[in-house]
């Protein structure tokens, strides 16, 4: 944990001055060209910076989960404001203090958030070994394996149906009747989200926040830029969907690591 926050402490810190670099030049250059490349970033910084929050429960240290919540709350609100700012061409002096106010909110968090980690290291690392221990003991048994299996399967095929049908909805229904592929897409990550809490239930994985999270980012990207950026146009937005994408991969990844690992304790029986 501890390395793991020294490295994503960087990115953290980018990712704040970005956002502010990021709305002021939008104040000044349309959203195309190397711009429209730009308006990724802030999502790819967070993406990269979410490792080290999946690592919180490995801390009984209540004051520094606490910070660590508190910060990543921040980090996710700031990140659909932005994105909301954007897509609407909304920025201006109030965005940019918006943004001024949360990085100085962050880095305040951040540096406490560090003089903590470095003064309680022993604690840490305790608490890590002693959670990393039980965890290697719970293993599902026969019905709860073959379940999981099931339920990855589901998810995975909405993962995959979803992007690919909205696109295509999009498209066919056109911007007056657009809210029908919203409400779809609502039902099937209120599916989505339900079934994925009865798979982390079944398997005591670290990462269900850090999927459900990026999951919900990259669709949300796909449906924004498809359904209102781009919505009765010629254009297709590439770069929107290959980033979606991109935020989808983590939870893919997942769900690959939980068939392998069920495969080498039920091998005969899978």
């Amino acid at each position: 944990m501890i390395s793991k926050f020294k490295k994503s402490l960087p990115i953290q810190i980018i990712f704040y001055i970005n956002n502010i670099a990021l709305i002021l030049l939008m104040t000044h250059f349309d959203l195309e060209g190397f711009m429209a490349l730009w308006f990724f970033s802030p999502f790819l910084l967070y993406m990269f910076s979410l490792t080290f929050y999946t690592e919180i429960r490995m801390t009984s240290l209540h004051k520094i989960k606490k910070l660590i919540k508190l910060e990543f709350s921040m980090r996710t609100a700031i990140l659909f404001i932005n994105l909301v700012i954007l897509s609407f061409h909304n920025t201006g002096t109030p965005s940019f203090f918006i943004n001024l106010i949360v990085t100085l909110m962050a880095f305040f968090l951040l540096f406490k958030l560090n003089n903590m980690i470095n003064s309680n290291q022993s604690a840490i690392r305790e608490a890590y070994s002693n959670h990393a221990h039980n965890f290697s003991e719970k293993v599902p048994n026969h019905k709860q394996a073959t379940t999981l299996m099931a339920l990855i399967g589901y998810l995975n095929t909405i993962i995959i149906l979803l992007p690919a049908i909205s696109i295509v909805l999009f498209r066919v229904l056109g911007k007056d009747h657009r809210w029908i592929v919203f409400l779809m897409a609502l039902i099937l990550l209120t599916i989505y989200f339900y079934l994925n809490e009865k798979k982390f239930y079944l398997y005591n994985a670290h990462y269900k926040f850090r999927d459900n999270i990026m999951l919900f980012i990259g669709i949300a990207i796909i449906l924004i830029f498809q359904g209102h950026i781009h919505i009765d146009t010629d254009t297709f937005n590439f770069l929107a969907v290959f980033v979606g994408a991109i935020f989808c991969l983590p939870t893919f990844i997942t769900n690959q690591s939980i068939i392998d690992e069920l495969k080498q304790f039920h091998s005969s029986d899978l």
